[in-house]
């Protein structure tokens, strides 16, 4: 294995990681402890070192929408529910929500799943795959919602991607949605 795909691979696993709530840093575990002198792991430093080629970092990347801020109280948190996500991050309500909105509007929208950021619902769409991700703000009612698509490689490299129009098309549905809910107030979008 190279050292650009070695690196990619430490960092698919380093996110693997992140995700699991309560890992074992001990001598065990396997887990890479970080090192005295730079305060990072072998692995952090090479995820860096390989984000900062240009051809990886465009790989990585991903589309997204501008991110839609909004205060609610209609979206409490479901009792348990930062368990799947990080302590004290929620949306599950928000993205059932939604998601139910979505369908209703003819959005191929699926049931909401847990991410340590909040709850993601995955829309079909060929041969991209777009989501909808929904968590909590920094106060109290203060909600984020953005739509992101992935996949389209091939087409990324041959400069034919066209997840652009899918994308605004599933980023406009949301809006809509939001915009509607009479429980949904100082909707604004944030780049």
């Amino acid at each position: 294995m190279d050292e650009e795909a070695s690196a990619r691979f430490c960092c698919r696993e380093a996110a693997v990681r992140g995700r699991q709530k309560r890992v074992d840093t001990g001598p065990a575990s396997g887990v890479r402890r970080q090192s005295a002198n730079s305060g990072r792991s072998d692995c952090e430093s090479r995820c860096r070192e390989a984000d900062s080629r240009p051809l990886v970092s465009y790989l990585r990347a991903m589309k997204k929408s501008p991110i839609l801020e909004f205060e609610s109280s209609a979206f409490a948190p479901v009792p348990g529910e930062d368990e799947a996500t990080n302590p004290g991050v929620f949306g599950k309500a928000l993205a059932q929500w939604l998601a139910k909105r979505l369908r209703v509007a003819g959005v191929a929208a699926g049931e909401g799943i847990a991410e340590d950021f909040g709850w993601v619902i995955p829309v079909r769409s060929e041969p991209y795959s777009l989501h909808v991700a929904c968590s909590s703000g920094e106060t109290p009612n203060a909600w984020m919602v953005f739509a992101f698509a992935e996949g389209g490689l091939m087409s990324r490299l041959l400069g034919k991607d066209k997840s652009g129009a899918a994308l605004e098309s599933l980023y406009v549905s949301v809006r809509r949605s939001l915009e509607a809910e009479s429980g949904v107030h100082g909707l604004r979008e944030r780049a």
